[in-house]
């Protein structure tokens, strides 16, 4: 039937449906509360001389939502899940709605609605993040999560050209250029093929954080496409030191003698 159906949403979705469909909830809650740090690398808001008037709405948001509250039921019941999935948008966008002036509570909002959008094909949700993002950004403008996180909901969905675009606006506002901007503008620019531009990114997050597994495997991606053996080989084996190993074993089963490579996962 999918090969057949000439509508590409309607053919995703009867491909979606062979597989599991619990999936991409799962997914989703897992993003149910943010982490203070995104990836490990984004800014704390608590780092700023600010207090965020719904600090303690959204922590009492996380406390009542926990992810597995999402998985009490059957995980086949799509139903349920949607309702589950509405009622932490409607949650949301309540804070946003009290606390107009809390970049963290714009910030919950557009992660949420960006993560729901990606999953379940809906473009809405996603202008919406965006939007929620750019307000987040601008309540708070030296606070990194929120600017960078235009260009993550975008990268998500593969939108990579629009995603640097979003990343390349976003460093003209922030005071400086954190981690947290490098590893995703690195990671536009590698998935758009500027490799060069992408290995300089990577090495300036390697040279902030030594300890960021991810960020070496993506410079050493990009140096063994760049034929730059000996960097790809250092980087690789830093990474495999930290648990991650894939590159490596790319390398050594000859992956990037080939002359198309593919990308690492994000």
């Amino acid at each position: 039937l999918a090969m057949v159906e000439k509508d590409a949403g309607w053919r995703r979705d009867i491909l979606t449906a062979i597989g599991d469909w619990s999936l991409p909830f799962q997914e989703i809650a897992s993003q149910t509360v943010l982490p203070r740090n995104a990836a490990g690398l984004a800014q704390d808001i608590l780092d700023f001389p600010f207090t965020d008037p719904a600090a303690a709405a959204v922590q009492q948001l996380a406390n009542e939502l926990p992810n597995s509250q999402y998985w009490q039921d059957d995980p086949g019941d799509l139903s349920g899940m949607f309702r589950r999935l509405e009622s932490g948008i409607a949650l949301r966008r309540a804070i946003v709605h009290d606390f107009p002036l809390s970049p963290l509570a714009h910030f919950q909002l557009d992660s949420f609605l960006g993560m729901v959008g990606k999953n379940l094909f809906r473009r809405g949700f996603i202008d919406e993040g965006i939007a929620e993002c750019k307000i987040a950004a601008a309540l708070l403008p030296e606070w990194d999560a929120p600017a960078v996180e235009t260009g993550i909901i975008l990268i998500n969905i593969g939108e990579y050209a629009a995603a640097l675009s979003e990343f390349d606006r976003a460093k003209e506002v922030l005071p400086e250029v954190t981690p947290h901007w490098s590893i995703n503008a690195g990671y536009a620019l590698l998935n758009l093929a500027r490799h060069s531009e992408a290995l300089a990114h990577f090495e300036q997050v390697i040279a902030a954080r030594p300890d960021y597994a991810m960020a070496y495997i993506f410079a050493a991606h990009c140096a063994f496409v760049l034929s730059n053996r000996r960097k790809g080989i250092s980087y690789a084996k830093t990474a495999r030191r930290f648990g991650e190993p894939g590159v490596f074993n790319d390398w050594q089963r000859g992956k990037y003698r080939a002359t198309n490579w593919g990308k690492p996962k994000a």
